[in-house]
């Protein structure tokens, strides 16, 4: 057994993960309810959120890697790279609204601008492009953010 696999035999990290999980607690996901939520008249910010974002994308295949989809690893590595130093909410044009100013949808190579037509300021992250052109940036470019 390898020195990091007796530490974790030893110490077990994860031992009372599954209780967490039955008592609808998840300890890994960055509790601010801005980013868990989303902002309605009708509901409580206690209530169960629409989408939660673990802390980064290492955590989806660790806890959930069956349920990886490709959209939600790329819309949990923004909120990470980007909410690191900026103020991340949704919004009714896109997936995030940053400092409360700029729309950013997320999605793949082949992800079109409609969704923020009625944004003022709208900005198309795509993963799997090298380059950017008009309000299309990389998504890899936000790596260098953190």
């Amino acid at each position: 057994m390898s020195e990091a696999g007796k530490i974790i035999h030893k110490i077990k990290p994860l031992q009372h993960f599954d209780l967490y999980l039955k008592q609808v607690y998840y300890p890994f996901y960055r509790e601010q309810p801005a980013i868990c939520s989303k902002k309605r008249k009708a509901f409580s910010r206690l209530q169960k959120p629409s989408k939660i974002y673990l802390e980064n994308t290492n955590l989806i295949y660790v806890f959930a890697s069956d349920n990886a989809n490709a959209g939600n690893i790329r819309e949990t590595f923004f909120a990470n790279q980007v909410g690191f130093q900026h103020e991340i909410n949704y919004t009714e044009h896109g997936d995030f609204l940053v400092n409360s100013a700029f729309n950013f949808e997320i999605g793949g190579k082949h992800k079109s601008a409609k969704q923020l037509k009625a944004a003022k300021e709208g900005y198309v992250i795509a993963g799997g492009i090298e380059f950017g052109r008009n309000n299309k940036i990389p998504l890899w470019l936000f790596g260098f953010m953190y």
